[in-house]
C-alpha cells in the first residue's frame, strides 16, 4: 500500500506564526525529531515504503532532510501544492503517484501513538471505499466530527457548535481511489478550500461504503497550535529517561533544563531555567527563566526576567534595561 503525507501548509493561514517563517509546521523539532518523522516511521514499520508527501510553501527544508527516503526504510516523493486548495486539493496533487491503488492517508499536523497494522487489518477486512480513524473526545466543536444513524456513517461535521456525537476525525484514513473522484467533484468550501470533509461526504451520499475505526487507547494529537506542539514534545520526552533531550553540539552551564524540554543543536544556555520548551538550532539564552515556550532558529534572549511562547526565527530579546547599545549586546553575548 501507498502512504501519503498532507503537509501543505499555506503560511498566512496557519495559527503557529512566527516559527513557521523559518520551518514548515510539520518539520518543527519534536524532541529534536522532525514532527513528520514520526509518522513516516510508523508508516514503514507496517510496510507502507513508497510515500509521498506534499508541500507548500516550505518544500525544500523536506528534501533536505529525508532527500529520497532511503535513509528512513522507504522512497519518498514530492509533490507541490502551489496555492491553499485545502485538503482535498492536496489529494489531488497526488492522482498520479496513487494511480490505481489503494492508499494510506496522514494530516501532517497529526500525532499518534497507535498500533497501525491493526488499522490496514481492518481496512482489508471491511472491502471498504474508506476507512476513517476516529477518537472519542470530550471536546467535539474543536474537531471534525463523525455522525451516525443505527451504526451507520451518515454525516460528517466540521467543527459543528452542537452535537451528541463525540466521535473525531483524526485526520488518519485509508481510501480506494474512489476518494480522488470525489475531490475532483466538490465545490470549495465557504472558506475558499475544497475540505476533505466534503470529498468524504459526497461518497457517503452515493452509498460508497465508508467505515471508521477508534482508536480506543491510543494516542492522538492534533498538533495545530503551539501548546499542542509543546504537548507532543512532552508526550515524547516522558517516555526517555531524564525527560529532556539535548543535542550534544549544545553547551549548557550553570542553568536548570526541566522536565520535557528539548535543545536543538549549537545552542548556547548559561544562567536559566527552562521547563517544557522546544528550542531550535542555534539558539543564545543567558539569565532567562522560561516556561511553555517554542524558540525559533538563531534566537537569542539575554537578560532577567520570565518568558514564555512562541517565538519566531532570529527573535532577540534583551530583558536587561542596560543593555540598548547594539556594541554592549555584542560584548555581553
Amino acid at each position: 500500500m501507498k502512504g501519503v503525507l498532507l503537509c501543505g501548509d499555506i503560511i498566512s493561514d496557519s495559527r503557529l506564526k512566527p516559527i513557521i517563517y523559518s520551518v514548515s509546521r510539520s518539520m518543527i523539532p519534536i524532541a529534536n525529531v522532525p514532527f513528520i518523522e514520526y509518522l513516516i516511521k510508523q508508516m514503514v514499520e507496517c510496510g507502507i515504503d513508497n510515500i509521498a508527501i506534499v508541500v507548500g510553501e516550505g518544500k525544500q527544508d523536506f528534501e533536505l532532510y529525508f532527500k529520497n527516503g532511503k535513509d528512513f526504510g522507504c522512497r519518498i516523493r514530492y509533490y507541490r501544492q502551489h496555492k491553499n486548495t485545502g485538503l482535498a486539493g492536496q489529494l489531488l496533487c497526488i492522482k498520479h503517484f496513487v494511480d490505481d491503488d489503494n492508499f494510506f492517508v496522514a494530516q501532517g499536523n497529526v500525532f499518534i501513538d497507535f498500533k497501525m497494522e491493526q488499522y490496514l487489518k481492518q481496512f482489508k477486512k471491511e472491502k471498504c471505499d474508506g476507512l476513517l480513524l476516529t477518537k472519542e473526545i470530550e471536546k467535539p466543536w474543536k474537531h471534525d466530527i463523525a455522525i451516525f444513524e443505527k451504526g451507520k456513517l451518515i454525516e460528517i461535521i466540521k467543527k459543528p457548535k452542537i452535537t451528541n456525537s463525540k466521535t473525531a476525525l483524526t485526520g488518519i484514513y485509508i481510501f480506494t481511489p474512489a476518494i480522488l473522484r470525489a475531490a475532483s467533484k466538490i465545490r470549495p468550501s465557504k472558506r475558499g478550500e475544497y475540505e476533505i470533509t466534503d470529498a468524504i461526504q459526497y461518497l457517503i451520499d452515493r452509498e460508497y461504503k465508508i467505515s471508521t475505526m477508534d482508536m480506543d487507547d491510543g494516542t492522538w494529537i492534533d498538533a495545530s497550535r503551539d501548546s499542542d506542539l509543546l504537548e507532543c514534545n512532552k508526550y515524547v520526552l516522558s517516555k526517555i529517561d531524564g525527560k529532556s533531550k539535548i543535542d550534544e553540539d549544545s553547551k549548557i552551564e550553570n542553568s536548570i533544563i526541566g522536565d520535557y524540554t528539548s535543545v536543538g543543536k549549537r545552542c548556547s544556555i548559561k544562567n536559566a531555567v527552562i521547563s517544557n520548551c522546544i528550542i531550535m538550532n542555534d539558539c543564545i539564552i543567558d539569565g532567562v527563566e522560561m516556561k511553555d515556550c517554542i524558540i525559533g532558529e538563531y534566537s537569542t534572549i539575554i537578560g532577567n526576567g520570565c518568558i514564555s511562547g512562541i517565538m519566531g526565527p532570529k527573535t532577540k530579546i534583551y530583558l536587561t534595561p542596560s543593555l540598548t547599545d547594539e556594541k554592549e549586546k555584542d560584548e555581553y553575548i
